[in-house]
């Protein structure tokens, strides 16, 4: 999935802030990484972000490069099934709910594979899509065109989206605000595409999740250097939390209607992830099959995710539903 990129006040030449620019807290810094890159923690929201942010040069060098995940077509027809679930419930929490289908305008940013553009689709609402990756456009629009789906398949960044002059009801950003420089200059791009009363989804790691906790004791050993919490050098920029998260969406315009967290492999909030985390069974099955532990990794991981989620609400995921108020 190619991420939206946008102008920040941060970038490698400049100092790290002494204040968080969500909440504005005292901000601490640390040095998790093996290279120069630090980590601001602010100790009220408990948000944190690398530093020095990488220019946006910096990053289109880095995504020039990087490779997405292949979906096959077949799996591409089983993630919009679990996508067209999983908008009908954050719909059944809004006041869209009553309105007739075609009557609704979708947006999803940053819709990599296309299942949830799609999945719009399905519904019978208008349905659009923008991504920064030309492949990603040119895939799904083939997809549309093959499967006769009503699906507008752009390529652009979200600041573009006033252009359309489209007020979209309802707006997806699934794992993809983790990436963005600016993270206020993004929402508020997204709110300045919404009418008065438009939700808003938004998806992405749980800065605070009980894994990170463990993976960043052996990190090294896994070869996961690059990583701390939920980031990860030059792709996961920002590390969002219960706490922080409706406080950012504020700044943008919006009122958060629910933010919880989840586990990997939660088909309602992260499709994507049940390909990726197979069941504890399921790995059981194949570790004895082949005789060799490797199997039963991921699922293990989604095993003590679910439990850290339903035990601690610190599962690896957060999501949020909000709702553009009046300027």
């Amino acid at each position: 999935m190619s991420t939206p990129l946008e102008e920040s006040h941060f970038h490698s030449s400049e100092e790290a802030p002494s204040r968080c620019c969500i909440c504005d807290g005292k901000v601490i810094s640390f040095s998790p990484f093996a290279n120069a890159s630090t980590v601001i923690h602010c100790q009220n929201c408990h948000t944190e972000s690398i530093r020095p942010l990488p220019t946006p040069a910096q990053l289109d060098d880095y995504y020039a490069n990087y490779v997405a995940t292949k979906t096959s077509e077949e799996q591409l027809q089983f993630l919009i099934s679990l996508s067209i679930k999983a908008l009908r419930f954050y719909l059944q929490k809004t006041a869209l709910s009553e309105v007739s289908p075609p009557q609704i305008r979708f947006l999803e940013i940053g819709f990599g594979n296309g299942a949830g553009l799609f999945a719009g689709a399905k519904l019978g609402w208008q349905s659009y899509g923008i991504d920064l990756d030309p492949v990603c456009v040119a895939n799904a629009k083939v997809f549309a065109n093959k499967h006769s789906l009503e699906a507008q398949c752009l390529h652009g960044e979200v600041a573009s989206l006033v252009n359309l002059e489209t007020p979209f009801d309802l707006v997806k950003a699934s794992q993809v605000l983790e990436h963005v420089l600016n993270p206020v200059e993004f929402l508020s791009a997204i709110a300045r595409a919404q009418p008065t009363g438009g939700y808003l989804i938004i998806e992405s790691p749980n800065n605070q999740a009980a894994f990170w906790r463990l993976k960043n004791r052996v990190r090294q050993r896994f070869d996961r250097a690059n990583y701390y919490n939920s980031l990860k050098l030059q792709e996961h920029l920002w590390g969002y939390t219960r706490k922080g998260l409706p406080l950012l969406l504020e700044k943008a315009g919006y009122r958060t209607l629910f933010v919880r967290d989840y586990a990997a492999g939660n088909a309602i909030f992260e499709p994507q992830s049940v390909l990726w985390y197979a069941t504890l069974r399921s790995g059981i099955r194949a570790a004895w099959k082949h005789r060799a532990l490797q199997p039963l990794l991921y699922p293990s991981v989604r095993a003590f995710d679910a439990l850290a989620s339903r035990l601690l609400h610190q599962g690896t995921g957060l999501a949020a539903l909000c709702q553009k108020v009046e300027a």
